[in-house]
């Protein structure tokens, strides 16, 4: 397999190897939320490269953290500067920290001398959160208190603050908003963004917002492994507006589309809406996709901007994070999806065939990593990790078999078997299904690509072990 980044990938995709399918196998433990057996792993792998992927499968592409004990002291690294204290038993206990060191001592005396009423909601979540934890102490001298929305919505900040300042930084206009009751909602969404990013596998560089000369999205993500580049805008509904918590009104999407559309964008660009709502049971998928995929559709035919352009191709990111508005949500309190804007096949699953979707996969390479990682990484790390082996033993399952939950889960089992497999044994497995000629002029990547999408297509079809016709 070519390692050289000048080489182009095999495949015929025409970009590089790098950016191609070596990207797709670094980054396979966060292309598919299967859940990987630990012994097969470490028997294809190695050790070394185990705990690598379950640090992956369980925090995302970002820094790892950096905490250690010294002199009965804890520390932990953000960015380049290290934190010590003696207090802090867990990782939410510096998180908590972290958060008033990040608003900071004036902030909040600040707040202390308002009314309630007037205070910053971060400070009242603040209240809320002490108060939960009078007469809550365990033996082991750690509090539990009820996960409310509330204090769900301050712990999740805490959380992004670190996120953001250890692998990329906190501006700071950005956290002049954060401190701003009127702009508050919409700095905290792009937190969570950047935090998402970072975890993701992005590089961030924040745009010059005092710049009035143009318009600017709100930072050029990169990603690590391709070296592509993208301009993200964060959209969010507050929980002032009419169609947010439990309201009766459908979301409006079209109007956030148009605003992020509106601004500058120098890459392709990727738009984060956030809808703040309610969630609902609705025993399928979240009430408001129909919604989405409407206002989206309608708006690829008749949306023009001011200046009478249509939007360019876009990757659009929908995330529902009711805590804002909703004191109790339901566990797990989070919803997400995602769709193109003028682009035909993303996400992959609307190509049918399992050929086609793993194609399309590769074309959106970093997208497609992208909305994976906003499925699997666990939300807020609860622990320090001084063992390295501790995330390997949570990331993976000790016992048991691989588990295919999608279709793409059964293309990545077939393609970590048979991917470097001869050529001519490929064309003699595929000879009953495809034409001898189409089948000479493909080389080994391409064969063993249409190969595993085949049989991946008839195990999800639940057809047995053999492999499907790619026009069935």
């Amino acid at each position: 397999m070519p390692t050289n980044a000048k080489q182009f990938c095999p495949c015929g995709s025409g970009r590089a190897y790098h950016a191609c399918h070596g990207h797709y196998l670094e980054y396979l433990d966060l292309m598919s939320p299967r859940r990987r057996s630990l012994e097969r792993v470490a028997n294809d792998r190695g050790l070394p490269a185990a705990i690598l992927s379950g640090q992956r499968r369980e925090y995302g592409c970002g820094k790892p953290m950096e905490s250690w004990v010294e002199g009965g002291r804890r520390h932990v690294r953000v960015g380049a500067e290290v934190f010590t204290s003696h207090r802090w038993r867990n990782f939410t206990d510096f998180l908590l920290f972290f958060l008033q060191h990040s608003f900071g001592i004036e902030w909040g005396d600040k707040q202390k001398a308002l009314p309630i009423a007037e205070a910053h909601p971060v400070y009242r979540q603040f209240l809320e959160l002490r108060s939960t934890e009078t007469g809550a102490r365990r033996e082991n001298g750690l509090y539990s208190t009820p996960a409310t929305g509330t204090i769900n919505a301050y712990i999740s900040l805490a959380y992004d603050l670190y996120l953001c300042a250890h692998n990329q930084r906190i501006p700071n206009v950005l956290l002049d908003r954060l401190k701003s009751a009127i702009d508050y909602e919409g700095a905290l969404y792009e937190i969570y963004v950047a935090g998402l990013l970072s975890r993701a596998g992005f590089r961030l560089d924040f745009e010059n917002e005092k710049d009035k000369r143009r318009t600017h999205c709100e930072f050029t993500a990169t990603n690590i492994g391709t070296g592509a580049k993208f301009s993200v805008e964060a959209k969010a509904v507050t929980s002032r507006s009419a169609r947010s918590g439990q309201s009766a009104s459908p979301p409006n999407f079209r109007g956030k589309l148009f605003d992020a559309f509106s601004k500058r964008a120098d890459h392709m660009r990727i738009v984060f809406l956030e809808i703040n709502r309610q969630i609902l049971p609705t025993g399928g998928g979240p009430e408001w996709a129909p919604y989405l995929v409407d206002q989206v559709r309608k708006a690829e035919r008749d949306m023009f901007l001011e200046d009478g352009r249509r939007p360019d191709p876009a990757y659009l990111f929908v995330t529902n994070r009711p805590f804002l508005s909703q004191r109790d949500p339901p566990a797990g309190g989070y919803e997400c999806g995602g769709v193109g804007f003028r682009i035909a096949d993303f996400p992959p699953e609307k190509m049918g065939h399992l050929y086609y979707m793993q194609h399309a996969r590769m074309k959106h390479i970093e997208a497609y990593q992208l909305f994976c990682a906003m499925h699997q990484t666990v939300p807020v790390q609860q622990h320090f990790d001084d063992d390295p082996l501790a995330a390997v033993f949570r990331g993976f399952d000790t016992v048991g078999s691989d588990d295919i939950r999608h279709p793409l889960d059964a293309f990545d089992f077939m393609f970590s078997v048979y991917r470097k497999s001869e050529p001519e044994q490929l064309r003699e497995w595929l000879a009953d299904l495809h034409p001898h000629e189409q089948l000479q002029r493909m080389n080994q990547m391409q064969l063993a690509e249409l190969y595993c999408a085949c049989v991946g297509q008839s195990m999800v079809a639940g057809r047995g072990r053999g492999a499907s016709h790619l026009n069935e």
